[in-house]
């Protein structure tokens, strides 16, 4: 097959291609010497040679007609009706065809698609859902169909959060974000939803189109590194980089609010020995033990992390007095000094603490961080398990 090359100056066929219009040659033949095909038609027989355009959905020519004729000449009226009835004839078919192969892949796409595909009216009601949304959710189609939203909401936003999004699907006729649903099991799941809105004639919605993935993996993840960026893999506590954040927020909301803080700095006494004695195995369950004893009296405004081998440090926020911080060192005194016992053998340890004050023994993190060390260093010179409140003259 010969291929015609679509150029402004070819025969009828590439010109009409070319120009998106109808092309008449009445004489074929002053086109032979010039053009190839032209002179393979003229060898043919073929005299004339009259070329129609067809257009698809989009308005671009996805082909042409082209018809030859054994005599030289014009089309009549007559003929040009015809071969425009003919190049109408062959764009519905095409258009047909292109509907239908969209049709097939839309319908692949809505049956295989990993995301949840829900079609609901103006009012969030559902009239079509997909089989992921089945598998997401686990409603059926004939569960969630005459249902709305509502079946899927997990309790967890507030009104104000729907309002919002209500807003946004009025206004601009899409909404897109994170929600927490709820599963036909009652299991609640977070999911990245997108809504979208489809409009009738009069301007009014027709559809809204819902979108959905459940993100629960991706949310664990997320979790699971910011966790092992921010505790201690042995005790569950925080670590010294999320205590500094934490004690940093802290700082600037006692500042602001002209409240105290207090540092209370603990290290565990003769550790080294019952690690010796029973193995670090032993000693690793110590600690984790221990951590768990000594975070039991704090109040939920506090945090205590590990930062070192068997030293940690708490924060006392919340506008704690002295009084405050020596009942909580005294309570951490208590739980820790009961007897453990790991793998069938029972040890016994204490502590030394020392406390220091904002904003009467410093105005950084680092000075109170400090002079709490020192307070607690003083505890163990005084013969270890008690609690010494930093003094200047340490």
């Amino acid at each position: 097959m010969q291929q015609i090359k679509i150029t402004s100056d070819g025969i009828s066929v590439s010109q009409a291609a070319f120009y998106g219009k109808r092309i008449i040659t009445d004489e074929l033949s002053t086109q032979a010497k010039q053009v190839k095909t032209a002179s393979a038609a003229v060898r043919a027989g073929m005299l004339a040679c009259w070329a129609e355009p067809i257009f698809d959905v989009d308005g671009k020519v996805a082909g042409v007609l082209n018809f030859f004729k054994d005599q030289p000449g014009a089309p009549n009226k007559r003929e040009i009706n015809l071969i425009e009835n003919a190049a109408n004839l062959v764009r519905l078919v095409i258009e047909r065809s292109q509907n239908t192969a969209l049709l097939k892949l839309a319908e692949t796409v809505y049956h295989t698609s990993s995301e949840a595909i829900a079609v609901t009216d103006a009012h969030g009601t559902f009239i079509h859902v997909n089989p992921a949304f089945t598998k997401i959710t686990g409603y059926t189609a004939e569960e969630a169909i005459g249902n709305d939203h509502s079946i899927l909401k997990s309790g967890r936003h507030s009104a104000s959060f729907y309002d919002e999004m209500w807003a946004s699907l009025n206004g601009s006729g899409q909404w897109q974000g994170e929600v927490w649903n709820r599963r036909k099991n009652g299991e609640l799941y977070p999911q990245l939803l997108s809504i979208n809105s489809t409009y009738d004639t009069d301007g009014s919605v027709k559809f809204r189109i819902s979108l959905f993935a459940d993100i629960s993996k991706q949310k664990a993840n997320e979790e699971l590194i910011w966790r092992q960026a921010n505790f201690d893999s042995l005790t569950g506590l925080a670590n010294r980089r999320y205590f500094q954040e934490v004690f940093q927020h802290s700082l600037k909301m006692a500042q602001r609010e002209k409240h105290n803080l207090a540092i209370i700095f603990i290290d565990l006494d003769e550790f080294k020995p019952i690690n010796d004695m029973f193995g670090h195995q032993y000693g690793d369950q110590l600690l984790a033990q221990t951590a768990q004893r000594i975070k039991t009296p704090l109040r939920d405004t506090d945090i205590v992390a590990r930062i070192g081998g068997d030293e940690f440090v708490i924060l006392l926020a919340g506008n704690p007095s002295k009084e405050d911080a020596l009942l909580i060192a005294r309570r951490i005194h208590e739980h820790v000094l009961q007897p453990f016992e790991i793998d069938g053998q029972v040890s016994q340890i204490s502590l030394s603490c020392g406390v220091s004050m904002y904003p009467e023994h410093g105005k950084t993190e680092a000075e109170l961080i400090k002079q709490a060390d020192i307070a607690m260093y003083h505890a163990k010179n005084l013969g270890r398990n008690q609690t010494v409140f930093f003094e200047p003259e340490l």
